[in-house]
């Protein structure tokens, strides 16, 4: 049996990053014993329960890190999620550096420099700015602007972060999208791309039973841009298509969830806002509707919107980041609230058009189901046991070596 090291702060729900951490974990107890380098409680029950995991089943031990220096900035009330990667990165090169008797060594949270090669999974990195998911001002002023890259560089400190640790790891990114915003920052990077695993399950319907209702899902956050759906919605309707809106997801930000409850009150029933529901419910919403709407600039890939597409609903996105991965005909991909009415109106409009538009997006969802991301990571699992975290990047390098995703080599084309 193998002895694998796996450091992330958290995989409790709600997320796409934990649930891709969660995931990994499922994947890596098959192999043998898993310590766990984290920050928060590991709640396997709880895990299992909201992903679908089987994480009860593994040898799965936490390892709890103690911090005083965010033990310090959690009381003050300073955001320290960057902070937390550090932390987790120094604590990691110390245990390997007194033990490294590990096979091997993942995280499932971003680039990482953890004392020896790994596979890290890139979600969006941490170390490139401006930043799509910025509270709303951040990235336009100066002054925080400099705020920021000072916190960054006195967290690489912590760490000790170098460039060359991330560079000799394999990394895999969620989208093309991230791969090039990734190598940004690291130029000479070389990524392999593994879509994360979407929790919906696959529906199958005649639509029958459909009401004509957008629904988007995800966080209650001010970047995933729920009061524009909002106003898209409202505008269809102004043009007499009897639709409503349905925005479901989790609480994040107080608020954004109380400017959101006042536009419910202004525009009447058609709007519903459900918040902290289970994963049984979400199911039964994507059942219920007809189409799915995201509003988030610049997503890194769009586990909601891969969740909105295996739920059998027609679905809109904004036209940039990962999530034109997922969507890929620009008929239903928009660059501005007008644009998305313009384009809806005439879907709305259309049933030939919008049952053909239907069928070639439910023709494609082969790609998104969760299955399918457990059976590549597999895959470069056990390569990585054959070979090392090194041979694999070399086999990859040299195309000697036949992998799953699609592999990005840096360089010219």
């Amino acid at each position: 049996m193998k002895k694998i090291l796996f450091v992330q702060h958290t995989v409790s729900p709600p997320g796409g990053g934990p649930g891709v951490g969660a995931f990994m974990l499922d994947v890596l107890k098959d192999y043998g014993r898993i310590d766990l380098l984290t920050l928060e409680p590991f709640q396997p029950a709880r895990i299992d329960e909201y992903y679908g995991t089987s994480l009860c089943q593994g040898d799965i031990r936490p390892m709890m890190v103690e911090s005083k220096l965010l033990s310090w900035t959690r009381k003050l009330g300073i955001p320290n999620g960057l902070m937390k990667l550090h932390v987790l990165m120094r604590a990691s090169k110390r245990l390997l550096k007194s033990n490294d008797d590990y096979d091997l060594v993942c995280s499932g949270y971003d680039e990482h420099d953890l004392g020896r090669p790994c596979i890290q999974y890139i979600h969006y990195p941490w170390n490139l700015y401006p930043r799509p998911d910025a509270p709303p001002g951040w990235n336009e002023n100066p002054v925080l602007r400099r705020v920021i890259l000072f916190y960054n560089f006195l967290c690489r400190q912590i760490s000790n972060f170098s460039y060359q640790g991330v560079y000799d790891n394999l990394t895999l990114v969620n989208s093309n999208w991230t791969g090039r915003k990734t190598r940004e920052r690291y130029p000479s990077l070389d990524y392999l791309v593994v879509h994360p695993p979407a929790l919906a399950e696959k529906i199958e319907d005649d639509g029958a039973e459909r009401e004509e209702r957008f629904l988007s899902i995800g966080r209650c956050a001010p970047e995933k841009e729920w009061v524009k759906l909002v106003d898209i919605v409202a505008a269809l309707r102004r043009r007499g298509h009897d639709v409503g809106l349905t925005l479901a997801g989790s609480r994040n930000t107080d608020w954004y969830e109380e400017e959101l409850r006042k536009k419910q009150a202004e525009v009447g029933d058609w709007l519903t806002l459900e918040l902290d529901f289970s994963r049984d419910r979400l199911q039964d919403l994507l059942r219920s509707h007809r189409y799915g709407l995201h509003g988030m600039k610049q997503e890194h890939y769009g586990m909601a919107v891969a969740e909105l597409v295996l739920g059998g609903c027609l679905t809109s996105v904004h036209d940039d980041g990962g999530q034109v991965e997922i969507v890929t005909n620009p008929k239903l991909r928009y660059t501005s609230v007008e644009d998305a009415v313009e384009k809806w109106d005439r879907v709305l409009s259309s049933p030939e058009l919008k049952a053909e538009l239907l069928a070639e997006q439910l023709a494609h969802r082969e790609r998104l189901p969760k299955e399918r991301f457990l059976e590549e990571l597999d895959k470069m699992v056990q390569l990585c046991f054959e070979r090392g975290v090194e041979g694999v990047v070399a086999g990859l390098r040299e195309g000697t070596l036949d992998t799953p995703g699609e592999f990005s080599k840096h360089g010219p084309d």
